[in-house]
């Protein structure tokens, strides 16, 4: 338990609870009972007039630690907690909130009656990430932001910081560190001699729209959503729960959130997503490298060779994190080219950090050179050879190769002690992961250095062995390949992406090879047929294309679509990249299983709340997969044969992931303390033989038949009935016909009448776009736009000085908190007996999107027309014992 330092306290009545939790002051349940307990104290106190809450070591309060995530009942954090004691006290509470204050950090932060922040501080609800919602946060933050301020900030998970806070109105003031606690002090005190507000958050209405214009604002939310993110429900079940607050009442929410977020955390997105979580915190612990206890040596120049893509997009990585940088080309036409894609802020610092050359003079006092040249082996190992004489003795010689043995690279040198792979994915500046891969005789000091550069450059490192592909083009050399297979035989080529992409892949494989060019796919195949001949299919479909002159676009002529089901294509593309990561866990590639599955989401963008390729395999089972890729191999050969790691654990009925929890104090905790949470992983491993489906098919024939006869007497019956009602009422009949024909409404596919019926409106009213298009009509002027701050005024008719509309709901000035179009409610119209409304229902300026690892919900151009668009900070150790909640002077 948290225990509780008493102190006096100070002179002016202020009682000050410090909350002491490290490293990052994590919310537990424990420390929730002292905070109880020690307001209850301070209430009964005679000398205490008002209280301030605030964390140590200048962090508020970080989210909920995932091993104390569960109540002991529904609603005791929400209710009892935080809304009848810390909101309801009858003594004024400030929050004095510096550094983190996320997830149940900015929780607590609402009850109280003011918030006072540091500029730099961060504020946000983050839970989506873990595919659970809010646990106590979605019926405050609405009013305290706005409905779709607050939308935006929990489906994103972004958090705001306290400059951005206070002009939202989520904190009531900002001032620097050193005069934080004091101005909370006075605030308090303000508050008590009614000199300041005294508020409770969760009965503000003054942020909170008109009913009519909330709803269709959730209403967009749902579509957007929907959208951007048809796999996840847990998004759609935080809009659900905000809405409840909003019709039924702030308590009505309360209860449904509490009731909510206890079925999320039992979900499988949940499960998948919390091991996606330790995944990536593990990825820098290091067997026999991290634990050595060596010290990143400091990185001060990186030389690029190559001014390519790849390498322009590595510069812009570093440059970024205001690491010097020299980018070399062979001559000044390549070199200008290179230096013109270095995609940087505008800052002439930055920029004053780039440097190009033609020669290698300048290497004389880097610390580190990354190679990114074509995949040609010979040049590579005569670019190694040179950089070994002109580079320090210190300097990191590393490469950027996807396939070619770094063996091999290094062949012609003598230092191969500080050789290493340096393998980021394209665009460089953009994708998370970077892949490092060491041989047998890399240093564990460059390791360690290169584990540090890539947390600098806010990229997630793993660490993998040496081979053709390494880790994850290894893992995924079958994803083309067996879509290459499918499109064979007969399956549509557009119908493979689109299956593809609706499991969650950002984009298909033909829409991958047309991305990266078919150049590049016969490279990086070429060196998994000469290296893995026995297990890879030799399509020449690609080679034939590039002779027809289609260099990377695909194209129907000549495929049709086989009779496979989403789920056939589904493991014929994955099964085979299952198989292959089992290889390379089994040879020591890759450490651990974990490893693969943040490798495969980071780095290939295989879906989060799948829990990465290994995970998702295991809730498969082993011998479900094993089983048909033995069948497979028995129609296609050896391309799918399961490799004996494979057959071994699916003999065993084992799983594939191992659980290498238990090297992880972390995950291992987690674990012990949740086992319901990963009891149901692997599903029912049985699957029903053809054979027995015929039996059961048989055995059941005269229950059809029988069925069969009945429903023909019964319509024979009713079609009696009919003969005798049209003659009775022919002559009716006859007159009805020549009345007037009614409207038809036509319905549109997937649209319900309901949206029909709205559609039919607004394409008879005047339109008025949203973001970046125009409004017309003289209804409204657009103030202002961008993220945040989307602005409408009522004007004045251009024909008569008066407004075009009265509703006593209408305000001069509404904010559209920035993610959505202001959507006019049925009351506000009635004009000129015409119902003008907004139209958004082609309009792509906002959405939501989960982002990385999660995919994280992000805005859409609206001047984009196509219907696919192309689709960080470092997280502090929880791994903390709690300590002490203190209330001080």
């Amino acid at each position: 338990m948290v225990a509780i330092q008493k102190e006096e306290v100070g002179g002016d009545g202020v009682a000050v609870i410090t909350i002491i939790n490290p490293p990052v002051n994590s919310l537990a349940l424990d420390l929730l009972y002292s905070l109880k307990e020690s307001y209850e104290q301070a209430l009964r106190r005679d000398d205490v007039k008002a209280i301030v809450v605030t964390g140590a070591a200048r962090v508020f309060l970080a989210n909920f630690s995932l091993f104390t995530v569960e109540s002991p009942k529904p609603g005791f954090i929400s209710v009892e907690i935080l809304t009848d004691t810390v909101e309801a006290a009858r003594k004024p509470s400030v929050a004095a909130i510096d550094g983190l204050a996320l997830g149940g950090g900015l929780e607590v932060a609402m009850a109280c009656h003011a918030r006072i922040s540091t500029p730099n501080a961060q504020l946000g609800l983050p839970e989506l990430q873990l595919g659970i919602l809010p646990g106590f946060g979605t019926q405050r933050l609405p009013r305290l932001v706005g409905l779709a301020k607050s939308l935006e900030m929990m489906l994103t998970s972004k958090p705001v910081k306290g400059e951005e806070a206070v002009n939202l109105g989520l904190v009531d003031a900002v001032v620097p560190s050193n005069q934080l606690l004091d101005t909370a002090r006075k605030w308090a005190l303000d508050i008590l001699e009614c000199r300041k507000p005294w508020i409770a958050s969760l009965h503000k209405t003054d942020k909170i729209e008109p009913l009519g214009e909330a709803k269709e604002i959730l209403k967009f939310a749902r579509v957007q959503t929907r959208r951007q993110a048809p796999n996840l429900q847990h998004p759609l079940v935080v809009i659900d729960v905000v809405e409840e607050g909003i019709v039924s009442g702030p308590h009505a929410g309360l209860w449904k959130e509490a009731e909510a977020f206890q079925g999320l955390l039992h979900s499988d997105t949940c499960k998948a997503l919390v091991n996606v979580f330790f995944a990536q915190r593990g990825t820098t612990k290091v067997p026999g490298v991290t634990d050595l206890g060596l010290k990143p040596r400091r990185i001060k120049k990186v030389a690029i060779l190559g001014g390519g893509l790849m390498g322009s997009g590595i510069a812009t990585a570093l440059l970024l994190s205001n690491y010097p940088v020299m980018l070399k080309e062979v001559n000044d036409k390549f070199l200008q080219a290179g230096l013109g894609r270095v995609k940087v802020e505008r800052s002439l610092k930055k920029l004053s950090l780039l440097k190009g050359a033609l020669d290698y003079e300048g290497f004389r006092d880097v610390d580190m050179v990354i190679e990114a040249v074509i995949e040609n082996v010979s040049l590579k190992q005569q670019i190694f050879a040179d950089l070994e004489k002109y580079c320090p003795p210190h300097c990191i010689l590393a490469s950027n190769t996807s396939t070619i043995d770094l063996d091999l690279i290094g062949v012609k040198t003598k230092s191969q002690d500080r050789i290493i792979g340096a393998h980021f994915f394209s665009p460089a500046h953009v994708m998370p992961l970077l892949e490092i891969v060491r041989t047998e005789k890399t240093s564990p000091q460059v390791i360690v250095d290169l584990l540090d550069v890539g947390k600098k450059i806010r990229k997630t490192p793993v660490v993998v062995g040496n081979c053709t592909g390494f880790a994850v083009n290894r893992m995924f050399f079958p994803y083309t390949q067996d879509a290459l297979l499918l499109v064979e035989r007969g399956t549509d080529v557009f119908r493979i992406d689109r299956v593809i992409t609706k499991f969650g892949m950002p984009m298909g494989p033909f829409r991958l090879c047309d991305l990266v060019g078919f150049g590049v796919a016969i490279a990086t195949g070429g060196q998994f047929v000469m290296n893995f001949p026995e297990r890879t299919y030799k399509s020449m479909l690609i080679p034939l294309m590039q002779e027809d002159k289609r260099a990377g676009e695909t194209t129907r002529r000549g495929f049709y679509m086989a009779k496979l089901s989403d789920k056939d294509i589904i493991e014929m593309i994955f099964f085979p990249v299952v198989n292959e990561a089992c290889r390379v866990l089994a040879e020591g590639i890759a450490v651990k299983a974990s490893d693969l599955d943040i490798s495969a989401i980071m780095g290939m963008g295989f879906p989060p709340y799948r829990g990465g390729i290994i995970f998702w395999a295991d809730t498969l089972g082993s011998k479900y997969v094993c089983s048909i890729l033995d069948e497979w191999s028995r129609m296609y050969g050896d391309f799918f044969k399961p490799c004996s790691y494979l057959a071994e654990r699916a003999a065993k009925g084992a799983h594939l992931h191992i659980l290498d929890y238990s090297n992880q104090s972390l995950g291992h905790r987690f674990i012990e303390t949740h086992p319901s949470l990963f009891d149901a992983r692997v599903l029912q491993q049985i699957q029903p033989s053809r054979s027995c489906k015929i039996s059961n098919a048989r055995e059941h024939s005269s229950v059809r038949s029988f069925v069969f006869f009945l429903t023909l007497k019964r319509i024979l019956v009713i079609s009696s009935l009919f003969i005798i009602l049209k003659a009775l009422f022919f002559h009716s009949s006859t007159i009805s016909r020549e009345k007037k024909k009614e409207e038809i409404v036509v319905v549109e596919e997937n649209e319900s009448p309901n949206e029909a019926s709205f559609n039919n409106k607004v394409a008879r009213s005047k339109s008025v776009g949203c973001g970046s298009r125009s409004f017309s009509g003289d209804l409204f002027e657009k103030i202002s736009t961008g993220f945040g701050d989307c602005t409408l005024r009522r004007i004045k008719s251009q024909r008569e000085n008066k407004p075009r509309f009265s509703s006593v709901h209408h305000k001069e000035r509404v904010n559209c908190g920035g993610i959505l179009s202001y959507l006019v409610s049925s009351e506000v119209n009635n004009m000129n007996g015409r119902s003008h409304h907004i139209s958004n229902g082609r309009s792509k300026n906002w959405g939501w999107a989960l982002a990385s690892p999660m995919r994280a919900f992000s805005k859409t151009s609206s001047s984009e027309k196509k219907e696919d668009s192309n689709n960080k900070n470092s997280t502090p150790n929880l791994d903390a014992t709690p300590s002490l909640l203190t209330v001080r002077s």
